[in-house]
């Protein structure tokens, strides 16, 4: 049975990768630079809905255009990795491994702020400020559930990293392997057009703060009220099914292997 609501987006998502491949990836990806052309725009998301935040407390208007240039940012830096690969391949300058990492984050940031100066807007109608509330809750939920889930990851990773140095130090293994800094977590065609809903209610929700009141208005504020109940709705699926599962795997697997590493270094 199919759980999640349907979406305008899904068409369009592509670009999912499992948990293994994100470890090649990374495992692969040695000419990375730490900032690309890609990460500067994908940083600049979160300084635009700080703008527009500050703009929506404070009554200010307009806001949209802010927010069309925060939803511009989200397509450019992809679109310029993109470009810069098929001018400079294997450069490092384009698609990164981190890169993805950084679109997540920066999606985050800039939906918990701009939902959060929504919420003490004056002029934000109550359907726009019902919708913003909601993606808080979902967003704040899986903001905190990521760091206890990676904390975990990196207790456990960090035990295993000193059995595995005993043994190279040894002689018992030839080379210490290569493991994640943090968890990886698969991306999700899912995810991403539930995040994609969640702007667009976000969106809608600011347009109530810049237009007069009447039908247009009141039409905008329930657009991003049904906008926001798919977005988390399926958000929030899409981290039970698909997050929390793989996550789950990968730290039992890194459990395991620690287990049998300690096993064979007592063994010794």
């Amino acid at each position: 049975m199919n759980a999640y609501l349907p979406s305008i987006y899904q068409p369009f998502v592509r670009g999912s990768h499992t948990a293994t491949q994100y470890e090649q990836k990374v495992a692969n990806r040695k000419n990375d630079k730490p900032l690309t052309p890609s990460d500067i725009v994908s940083l600049s998301r979160p300084l635009l809905a700080a703008k527009a935040a500050y703009m929506l407390r404070n009554g200010q208007k307009p806001v949209m255009p802010w927010v069309i240039a925060m939803g511009a940012s989200d397509w450019l830096d992809g679109t310029t990795a993109r470009i810069i690969d098929k001018i400079l391949p294997d450069s490092g300058w384009g698609c990164t491994a981190h890169g993805a990492d950084n679109d997540i984050y920066a999606d985050a940031a800039a939906l918990l702020e701009i939902c959060t100066g929504a919420l003490s807007a004056p002029n934000v109608s109550i359907y726009g400020k019902l919708a913003v509330t909601a993606i808080l809750a979902q967003e704040g939920y899986k903001f905190a559930w990521a760091l206890n889930t990676n904390r975990h990851y990196i207790n456990i990773v960090a035990k295993r990293r000193s059995i595995l140095t005993k043994l190279a130090y040894a002689n018992i293994i030839d080379e210490i392997p290569t493991i994640p800094e943090k968890i990886p977590i698969p991306s999700a065609t899912q995810g991403k057009s539930a995040m994609a809903d969640k702007f667009t209610a976000v969106a809608l929700a600011v347009a109530t703060n810049d237009l007069p009141q009447g039908k247009m208005r009141t039409g905008c504020g329930l657009a991003a009220v049904a906008f926001a109940a798919v977005g988390t709705w399926n958000g929030e699926m899409v981290r039970r099914t698909e997050y929390e599962s793989h996550a789950n795997d990968i730290i039992q697997s890194h459990i395991n292997s620690f287990t049998e590493e300690s096993t064979l270094l007592r063994a010794t």
